[in-house]
This record gives structure tokens, C-alpha cells and sequence, in this order.
């Protein structure tokens, strides 16, 4: 395993992107949104201080700090349930 500096989340799965949600949630047409949600890619502080999930677009628009690493955000890495190393199709 590789040291990211603090850099980098190892997730399960990715949750959603905070700002996606809010936009898909107030903007609906006939009871369905109108805005796609994304998975989020960064979990980082933001301009106003708060933590949050964002996709690469809201991570840029609202991220407080121009570098990932420890008390600035992190890029979430998805692995497998099995774990980072196992190779593929093998058990």
C-alpha cells in the first residue's frame, strides 16, 4: 500500500454529492428531479468552514483549501469488499 499523505479516503461506496442532492431535491418537475446526482469524489472542508461529500464540479466551486491532505479533504478511493490487494476474479 502506497502512503497518500492523508490525501485519500478508502470507501465501500461513494455517497452522493451534497450539492447535487440539494439541487435535485428543490428543483423537481411533476414530483421528479430535474438535476442529475453524482457521486461525490472529494470529502473536504468547505469555503464556510463545514465538512461535505462533493463531486469534482461542487468540490472545486466550494472547497476552502487548493490542496487535499489532513484537516483539508481527501479524494475517496472506492475499494472492493475484499480489500485493495486481492486481484480480480480470484478468491
Amino acid at each position: 500500500m502506497t502512503e497518500e499523505n492523508g490525501t485519500v479516503a478508502r470507501v465501500i461506496n461513494r455517497p452522493n454529492c451534497y450539492w447535487c442532492n440539494l439541487m435535485a431535491e428543490n428543483a423537481k418537475v411533476n414530483g421528479q428531479p430535474v438535476f442529475a446526482v453524482r457521486k461525490a469524489m472529494y470529502d473536504f472542508r468547505t469555503k464556510n468552514g463545514q465538512w461535505a461529500f462533493g463531486c469534482q464540479t461542487h468540490y472545486e466551486a466550494h472547497r476552502m483549501h487548493a490542496d487535499l491532505g489532513l484537516g483539508k479533504g481527501q479524494r475517496l478511493l472506492t475499494v472492493s469488499g475484499l480489500g485493495e490487494s486481492d486481484p480480480v476474479g480470484q478468491t
